[in-house]
């Protein structure tokens, strides 16, 4: 409509499942997200009155043209011709009672609080040597790769393609979805996917608080700083690293300004500017070494070994974990000058009924001893030499590791670690939880992950050629 008012800021937040805002199953309509939606449809409604090329002639087969462009604008496909008698009716209604534009309004709002513009709806089509299954049509292998890829409407090329039935095989999905992901629009949509499956939007000043009196360093600009450093970080991986996979974990640059090289302690940029810095890799080993990660995860006085050991149980080897029994305390002790960490997480977790689920946290969280509350690097703890020390029980790679740059190896080089990355991906791809019925299509998408030596543009573009993507199931018929 070419506003730029943004009403949907406002909107209450989309439903989070598995970390993410787009999964199916989470997403409802309330009554309160139903007025947004419809208070949104007026105002841009009545910013749009005077869209129609041929308003001056103020007439029926001009607004026929309107409904038929600008409906297939917002429901992403021609109008059927019943969905065009109706929004004639509503504009002759409108206009019977006012004036052509008064009846253009009403047509944007309806159009606007139409199922057709809210959900993305897949009718499919069958597929002719296999009847029985369907497959998006045109229309709606656009809109897939379209959300996948930039978040967003589909754009000129993909309307053509669409109208000349031009996305139904695997090549052509392949060659609509790289010229996407080459679109400046793709940059903003990897940057949310890697939000919402690592919790970046947690790296927020709000969250994270620290003693001053232990870290007078720490404010809510370092805390910003922090955050931009690992977005930053994970856009080099992704749209330049060919190993981004193990980049993730392994990688001993990072990006940062004169603030975030003074306080990691290295030769860097002299200027507010974020530039490319190279680290010791026995001290900084990828997305775990960083400020960011390591300050959300731990506490105002001291760390938080259950807590860092629980993000890379459940966003990096996608372990799902039980809640703490009830009434179990779960306050950590309070930092004493003579006792370390690892001395007082081993006795909080004596208790049996915790040290089932501690074992899997624990042995991980410990291993980033050497980083304090806010991610300096640091050799004592409690007046003793930090022991960081650690294994990742019940996976298939494990064995004892010391230090973050030792756990992050084993990961890198873990087939876990890669199936998790895939199925995180598989989420916001599809939108929906995987299944025991796309056991195959996981196995496939990691084997190519794995051939392709990890890079992730490879990954995101392969989950454009699944059958997972490429059909649908049978339209299920309601009771």
């Amino acid at each position: 409509l070419g506003d730029a008012t943004r009403p949907a800021d406002s909107f209450l937040v989309d439903e989070t499942r598995l970390g993410f805002d787009n999964i199916a199953d989470a997403q409802t309509i309330s009554p309160v997200r139903a007025e947004q939606y419809m208070l949104g449809a007026e105002k841009l409604a009545k910013q749009a009155k005077a869209g129609a090329p041929c308003a001056a002639t103020g007439d029926a087969a001009c607004a026929g043209q309107l409904i038929r462009e600008l409906g297939e604008k917002a429901y992403r496909r021609p109008l059927n011709e019943a969905e065009s008698t109706r929004l004639l009716g509503v504009f002759q209604t409108g206009s019977a009672g006012g004036s052509f534009e008064h009846g253009v309004e009403l047509v944007v709002q309806a159009m606007l609080v139409s199922p057709a513009f809210l959900f993305r709806v897949e009718e499919g089509q069958p597929v002719p040597v296999t009847p029985d299954l369907l497959r998006p049509t045109s229309w709606e292998m656009a809109s897939r790769l379209s959300y996948l890829l930039v978040g967003s409407l589909t754009d000129a090329e993909q309307v053509r393609a669409a109208r000349q039935d031009l996305l139904t095989t695997r090549e052509q999905v392949r060659a609509q979805a790289e010229r996407l992901l080459a679109a400046p629009r793709a940059k903003a949509n990897v940057e949310h996917l890697h939000t919402q499956w690592l919790g970046l939007d947690e790296i927020d000043p709000v969250r994270i608080k620290k003693d001053a009196s232990l870290f007078p360093q720490f404010n809510a600009e370092f805390v910003l700083l922090a955050r931009q450093e690992t977005e930053a970080f994970l856009e080099d991986i992704f749209w330049n690293a060919k190993d981004g996979a193990k980049a993730l974990f392994t990688g001993s640059h990072s990006f940062m300004n004169a603030k975030l090289a003074a306080f990691y302690g290295v030769a860097g940029p002299s200027t507010d500017t974020f530039v490319r810095v190279e680290l010791d890799p026995a001290r900084r080993s990828g997305l775990l070494t960083q400020a960011g990660i390591l300050a959300r995860y731990a506490h105002a006085r001291q760390t938080a070994p259950i807590l860092r050991g629980k993000f890379v149980r459940e966003q990096l080897l996608c372990t799902i974990l039980p809640p703490p029994p009830p009434n179990v305390d779960v306050k950590p002790k309070e930092p004493t000058p003579d006792s370390s960490t690892r001395e007082r997480v081993n006795a909080h977790v004596a208790d049996p009924s915790c040290s089932g689920c501690h074992q899997m946290l624990d042995p991980i969280g410990l291993g980033f001893e050497h980083y304090d509350a806010m991610g300096a690097w640091r050799d004592q703890d409690g007046g003793k030499p930090v022991d960081a020390t650690g294994i990742v029980n019940g996976v298939t790679f494990s064995a004892p590791f010391n230090g973050v740059p030792e756990l992050a190896a084993q990961l890198a080089a873990s087939a876990e670690a890669q199936a998790c990355i895939t199925k995180q991906w598989f989420r916001f791809a599809y939108g929906r939880e995987e299944t025991a019925l796309d056991a195959n299509v996981l196995a496939s998408l990691q084997a190519g992950l794995k051939a392709s030596g990890g890079d992730l543009k490879e990954l995101l573009l392969s989950l454009t050629q699944s059958d997972a993507f490429m059909y649908r199931g049978p339209k299920v018929e309601a009771p």
